[in-house]
Formats: C-alpha cells, structure tokens, sequence
C-alpha cells in the first residue's frame, strides 16, 4: 500500500511539474481536446447506410475503393476564382477520381459556386462565368454556407490533346458585392477499377470548434469498408 501510495504521489507531483512548464500552453491544451472531441462527435453519427446526419456538415460517397488520398493546392487568378491543374491523375487505362473540397464560405444573397473539370493550354487558365456546356464533372450551381464540404460526381479523365491539360475550376463569385472566399486546396482520391476490388463509404465532414459567431472548423475524412472493419479515419486538419 504505501509502494502504491508512494507511486500516486510521484504521478501527482510529475503532472503539477509537467503543466508548471506548459504554462500559456495551457489553452492550448485545452483547444485542441476541443477539436478531438467535435470530430469524435461527428464521427459517431456517421451511420453505415451512406447518409450524413440532417443538417451536418457532411458528404457521403459510396461505392469507392480505399486508394490513397492526394492533396491538390489551388492558385486563384481572379478574386472569384481558383483552378488547380489535374494533369498528374491522367492515366492508362483511366482512373476514376473523386474530387472535394471546401472553404468559409459565406452563403451571402446573389452567391453562386459551382465547379468543373475542363481542359486548357493556358499555363493559368480563369474559370467560366457560367458553366455551359463542355465541361466534364460539374457540380450544379449553389449558394454553399459555413463550411459545407464539396464534391463533384465521379470523373474518368482521358488523355487530352497535345499541348492541352486537365485542370479544375471552383467559380466562386459574391454578385461582385465584395471578394469570395475561395478553396485552398482540394483533395483527390484516385483508383483504377480491378476485378473483385471492395468499394465502400467516404464520409467528408466538417466539425464547429469555436464560438458561434465566428467559428473554427476541423477537416476530417473518415472511410468505411463494406463489411467488418470499423470506421477509419483518413485525415483530419484545421480548414485552412
């Protein structure tokens, strides 16, 4: 018993020195059990049926094999638009992407997002105005609010002409009432279907971690296989 005490007392007095010398770190701490907490919550909501909680923020992707995940940074030529180029995912024989993102968005009145995958020979190709016809892989037009994640239908892209490449459009565009958010990065899962090759859920989800008013929000990817494995987490990170 007093071996047993002694230890306690030694844990105890451990910890008071540890958190003396986190000092300010303190909060710190604190904020990201915050964050752990918010995406364990959102995580535990997810359901096998492939649907995400009403009034979450949340996509769900079904029929999609585990493949790596790569991370695709944006450049934006204008105020109301980002692009970033697709031409490392073309391959033979064709693989099939699945490509989402997100921002803080603004939801204000006149708003409109959408997105697409078209091809360019401009080394910085602007986005459309309007998305017409021609393109491959639009999303329809929207007014998407706080941080709401993105996804486009699944995309299979051939190998262009010369001197022309693939590229991803986000369109953006607050009615010129002032500057969009726009996305910083998007993310792109890519897989060649094979025989006898399981495919299951991508849930996309965004966690609240901050105050109401002017909250933070948490990126977090989780996957589930079709049977006996349990929910897997594939990334997580602050929304940029």
């Amino acid at each position: 018993m007093i071996l047993i005490f002694l230890l306690a007392g030694a844990v105890s007095i451990g910890a008071s020195a540890l958190m003396a010398r986190v000092g300010n770190h303190g909060q710190a701490v604190a904020d990201d059990f915050a964050v752990q907490s918010a995406v364990a919550v959102t995580a535990s909501k997810l359901t096998p049926s492939g649907s995400c909680p009403t009034n979450s923020l949340c996509l769900a992707e079904t029929k999609v094999p585990l493949a790596p995940l790569a991370s695709l940074p944006f450049s934006q030529p204008t105020n109301v638009c980002a692009v970033a180029s697709l031409s490392r995912f073309v391959s033979s024989p064709q693989s099939t992407l699945w490509i989402f993102f997100n921002a803080r968005w603004q939801g204000l009145p006149g708003q409109t997002m959408f997105a697409y995958v078209d091809v360019s020979a401009d080394p910085m190709p602007t986005c459309r105005t309007s998305l017409g016809t021609g393109t491959r892989c639009s999303t329809s037009a929207q007014t998407p609010r706080y941080a709401q994640p993105i996804a486009l239908p699944p995309c299979s892209l051939p190998a262009p002409s010369p001197g022309m490449h693939w590229w991803l459009f986000v369109h953006n565009d607050n009615n010129g009432n002032q500057p969009a958010p726009q996305p910083k990065q998007a993310f792109v899962l890519s897989a060649t279907p094979s025989a006898g090759q399981s495919a299951g859920t991508l849930y996309v989800t965004a966690s609240s971690t901050g105050p109401r008013i002017s909250p933070d929000y948490e990126e977090a990817f989780f996957y589930l296989p079709p049977v006996g494995v349990q929910l897997q987490l594939l990334y997580e990170a602050p929304l940029p």
